[in-house]
């Protein structure tokens, strides 16, 4: 089957997409609005995009409304954000945290996240997530009438402990993280399981 994404309907392209471009790492993004009322929500459309710059990219599609997602109005207007990835015992929570709520409901309180603030930035991080980052605004890109891409520069990098190989070299053992990943579908998910390595080939010599 082939299909032309100039004449497809916009709906069938992100089914496509979403069930094809997996496992995706989920970012499970917390902001602060003006008034101090956080907000936290998922996003799987990231990823890292460099590291020098240290550059992570996040995907935002407004509401189906049209309206700008809290998260990407509050990254606008703090120009700050934290990233934190999902552990598999997080998971019912942070899916808890995906449904469309009010502006004034603050999910972390109203799930009873317990979180930690930055050390660098002036924000709400989740306590449980193994990995962490303080990240500000370093562009945003918009890629159509309803979406945007947001360009963040990480600041610093929190890692849990057990997950440490090397510390001063930066190996880490990434099992000992237990990220879970999205899948096909609404509500499909993976977690580590069946690993396999294979060592990047030496350089070909003539």
């Amino acid at each position: 089957m082939k299909y032309n994404f100039q004449n497809s309907d916009p709906q069938l392209i992100y089914k496509l997409l979403a069930s094809t471009v997996v496992p995706r790492p989920i970012a499970w993004v917390t902001t602060v609005g003006s008034s101090g009322q956080a907000n936290a929500a998922p996003f799987s459309f990231f990823n890292i995009m460099g590291s020098q710059p240290p550059i992570v990219a996040l995907g935002i599609q407004h509401r189906a409304d049209g309206r700008a997602k809290d998260t990407l109005h509050n990254i606008r207007e703090q120009k700050i954000f934290g990233i934190n990835l999902v552990k598999r015992d997080d998971a019912q929570q942070m899916n808890l945290t995906s449904a469309d709520y009010d502006s004034a409901v603050d999910e972390l309180k109203e799930h009873q996240i317990e979180t930690i603030v930055g050390e660098l930035l002036p924000l709400p991080l989740i306590a449980s997530s193994p990995v962490k980052m303080e990240c500000r605004l370093y562009q945003e890109i918009p890629t159509g009438e309803n979406q945007a891409i947001i360009l963040g520069e990480i600041l610093m990098l929190h890692l849990i402990d057990e997950a440490l190989i090397d510390a001063e070299a930066g190996y880490v053992d990434a099992t000992q993280l237990n990220l879970v990943a999205r899948m096909h579908g609404r509500g499909w998910y993976s977690e580590p399981s069946a690993l396999f390595e294979m060592l990047r080939p030496d350089r070909h010599k003539d």
